[in-house]
């Protein structure tokens, strides 16, 4: 799931992310740059090395980013910080997703809760 990170201007260049499946061609997340004017977009590679992002949310204030990790046992939420102008990512922490194959991660509206859908069982889950 690709996510975008940016100015409010829809004009200017913004960051993009995508999670991936990893394995032999794919190691987590990683990043474009888009040129909205252009409408080309530069890869910067690898951001950060984190098994299978599924789905990837962004805070409010655009510090962090949030990737549910599905695995077959232990899934996990990664919280990130993301350098605005590089756009890598600084894995900071993860906790368990509370279910098997998250799915779905989102935060509210203020930041301060997230929230993750764990597909197998349909479990949902909340943090602070």
């Amino acid at each position: 799931m690709p996510f975008a990170l940016g100015s409010s201007k829809a004009k200017d260049p913004y960051l993009i992310y995508v999670g991936t499946y990893t394995g032999p061609a794919s190691k987590g997340i990683y990043a474009f740059r888009f040129d909205p004017a252009s409408g080309k977009s530069t890869s910067l590679g690898l951001m950060a090395e984190t098994t299978n992002p599924s789905f990837l949310a962004i805070d409010p204030t655009q510090n962090y980013l949030y990737a549910a990790n599905e695995m077959d046992h232990g899934s996990t939420i990664s919280a990130f910080s993301v350098d605005p102008k590089s756009g890598k990512l600084t894995l900071l922490n993860e906790v368990s997703s509370r279910g098997a194959g998250p799915c779905h991660v989102t935060l509210d509206k203020t930041g301060k809760y997230i929230l993750v859908a764990n597909y197998d069982g349909g479990s949902v889950a909340v943090s602070a």
